[in-house]
């Protein structure tokens, strides 16, 4: 069976509003993958940098050399990275997002346990993902 056929019946299998609401692009996406004819490695390094783009974090690690947006007096973030603040005055760096938590709706949130400092640059911005309770 070819990928868009595999696609369209999986697809015609998912409840309704799922279907109406997510079904033409997740096809789209298939379409595309389908075109741009990869191997099975090539689409999983594509997928994983797809994946953090459309998050908005960064491919490469972050460097203390990279621009730093001052935010009122005390903290600067980083323009690559947002979730990473750095205190002006101490020069101590901060990955807002370093655990991400996930509610029993498997919707992700943070709060004031996934702030972590951060060590050493480079620093590669990687989320420990927790579930409510664990």
């Amino acid at each position: 069976m070819e990928i868009i056929d595999y696609a369209k019946s999986e697809i015609a299998l998912l409840p309704e509003e799922d279907r109406i609401l997510y079904g033409e692009m997740v096809l789209e996406f298939v379409k595309l993958y389908e075109s741009q004819k990869h191997t099975f490695c090539s689409w999983m390094k594509v997928r994983d940098m797809f994946l953090r783009l459309v998050v908005l974090m960064p491919l490469t690690p972050l460097t203390v050399d990279d621009k730093w947006e001052k935010i009122g007096v005390k903290y600067e973030f980083n323009t690559r990275y947002n979730m990473v603040f750095r205190d002006i005055k101490t020069g101590q760096c901060y990955d807002q997002a370093a655990v991400i938590y996930i509610d029993t709706d498997g919707l992700p949130y943070l709060n004031r346990n996934s702030e972590k400092p951060i060590e050493s640059f480079p620093y590669y911005p990687n989320p420990e993902y927790k579930k409510l309770g664990e």
